[in-house]
């Protein structure tokens, strides 16, 4: 597995790579977010993760020890740009996040869910279109084939035709996936 990858554009580089000790997810920055700001910050509650009564940062750690590095941040030097986090269904599943009850087909097949995949969207407009999600896309992918996971499920996609449908959503619609090989396997009736 590439240990990072390395996206180049206009006057910078954006690194992206998986989570290591250096910072621990515990928030999903809405702006891009210098790590240290980040670490200060309360860790953030979020219901779509099942973590409503725990912070993020609780959840990832514990999800780190069990699972390994569970995330993937793309850096803009010391400044957080994108974090993607991902959970073994059972997790997402006993937690209730997420799309939880789509995912109980899923238990025991060695399905990993994708819990987010955020390219900071408020002033991180500058970021868009240039291949950051599909680098962070790839390196969940193949971590989860180091680790012998058979399928990744997105669960809870929007339809949504342009990135622009996703500016403030926690995972991208749902060509975004398709154009990596992801294919739609159910609807939710609403």
């Amino acid at each position: 597995m590439a240990d990072q990858r390395a996206i180049a554009f206009e006057d910078r580089t954006v690194v992206v790579k998986t989570m290591d000790d250096r910072y621990t997810v515990s928030d999903c920055p809405q702006e891009p977010t210098h790590y240290e700001v980040l670490q200060r910050r309360n860790s953030t509650r979020c219901a779509g993760m099942g973590v409503s009564g725990t912070p993020i940062r609780e959840v990832t750690a514990d999800a780190r020890k069990r699972y390994g590095n569970c995330a993937v941040l793309a850096w803009d030097g010391d400044i957080v740009v994108g974090i993607s986090t991902f959970f073994p269904v059972e997790d997402l599943s006993e937690r209730k996040a997420y799309g939880w009850d789509m995912m109980e087909a899923y238990l025991g097949t060695g399905t990993l869910a994708v819990a987010s995949c955020v390219l900071c969207s408020l002033s991180g407009h500058q970021y868009r279109g240039k291949g950051i999600g599909r680098a962070m896309a790839k390196q969940m992918i193949e971590w989860a084939k180091q680790r012998a996971y058979r399928q990744i499920g997105v669960f809870e996609v929007t339809s949504g035709l342009t990135t622009s449908h996703w500016e403030d959503a926690c995972r991208p619609p749902m060509p975004f996936w398709q154009r990596l090989g992801f294919s739609v396997v159910g609807v939710r009736e609403r």
